[in-house]
C-alpha cells in the first residue's frame, strides 16, 4: 500500500483496473477509526498490530438504513486517518498493517531494498532487468521473504500459482523477476476456471519502488 495517495474518493471500473489495495465495505451505526482499520485489514487478509488507543476514541456516526460506504484504496483511507492525529504513521511489511506515534521507523526490508533500490542508475529510465536482478540476488542472499514483502494482491496471486503449481513454484525475488507473465486459477470450481494474469516481476518492481519511497522519506529527514 502507498502512502502517498491521499484520495479517498475512487470508483473503480473492471476489476482489473482496480488498485492492488482496492477495498470496499460498509460501516453503520457508531463506529470509530480504529473499526474501520481493522475492516481494512480483515478485507486486505492481512495481519494487523495492536492500535494506538486514540483510534478507538476517535467516532463516527451513521444511520444503520444508510452507513458509510468505503470503496477505494486501503493506502489513502490510512492516509486520511493518520493525517487527524499528530506524528502518527502507518506502514505495511512483512505481511502486517502497523499504525504508530512518534519517529517512524523503517522496516528491515524497507531499510534494505530502500537502500539498494536508489542505488540503482536510472539516468537512462526505470531499473533495468539485470540490474533488478542483482538486487533480487542481494534481497534473496539476506534472507527475505518473496511472498511476505509484496502487495497484499500480488501476495494472494502468487500463493494461488504456488498453490496450483507446487512443482514449480515461485519462492525467492530471484525466481519472481525471471516471470513477465502468468496465468492464475482464481476460482477453480467455476465452469470454464477464472483466470487472473500478473507479473511475478512487476509484483517486485511495485514492492521495492514502495520500499524506496518510504527509504527516501525517512532519511530526507534525517
Amino acid at each position: 500500500m502507498t502512502a502517498k495517495n491521499r484520495k479517498i474518493k475512487w470508483r473503480h471500473g473492471p476489476v482489473e483496473s482496480a488498485p492492488p489495495d482496492y477495498v470496499i465495505f460498509t460501516m453503520t451505526g457508531r463506529f470509530t477509526q480504529a473499526d474501520i482499520i481493522r475492516k481494512i485489514a480483515e478485507r486486505l487478509k492481512i495481519g494487523l498490530d495492536p492500535l494506538p488507543k486514540w483510534l478507538s476514541e476517535f467516532t463516527y456516526d451513521y444511520p444503520k438504513d444508510k452507513g458509510r460506504v468505503f470503496d477505494g484504496s486501503a493506502g489513502a483511507y490510512m492516509d486520511w486517518i493518520t493525517a487527524k492525529h499528530e506524528n502518527m504513521w502507518w506502514s505495511f511489511s512483512d505481511g502486517t498493517l502497523r499504525v504508530r506515534i512518534g519517529a517512524k521507523i523503517l522496516s528491515k526490508f524497507d531499510e534494505a531494498a530502500g537502500r539498494l533500490w536508489p542505488d540503482a542508475p536510472r539516468k537512462n529510465g526505470p531499473v533495468s532487468d539485470a540490474q533488478l536482478a542483482e538486487i533480487a540476488k542481494e534481497l534473496d542472499r539476506e534472507g527475505f521473504k518473496l511472498k511476505e514483502h509484496l502487495e497484499p494482491k500480488y501476495g494472494r496471486l502468487l500463493g494461488a500459482w504456488n498453490q496450483r503449481n507446487p512443482r514449480r513454484p515461485i519462492q525467492t525475488f530471484c525466481h519472481a523477476v525471471e516471470k513477465t507473465s502468468l496465468k492464475v486459477a482464481i476460482d477453480a470450481e467455476a465452469s470454464p476456471p477464472v483466470m487472473r494474469g500478473f507479473s511475478p516481476r512487476y509484483a517486485v518492481r511495485r514492492a521495492l519502488s514502495r520500499a524506496a519511497q518510504n527509504w527516501r522519506k525517512i532519511h530526507a529527514e534525517r
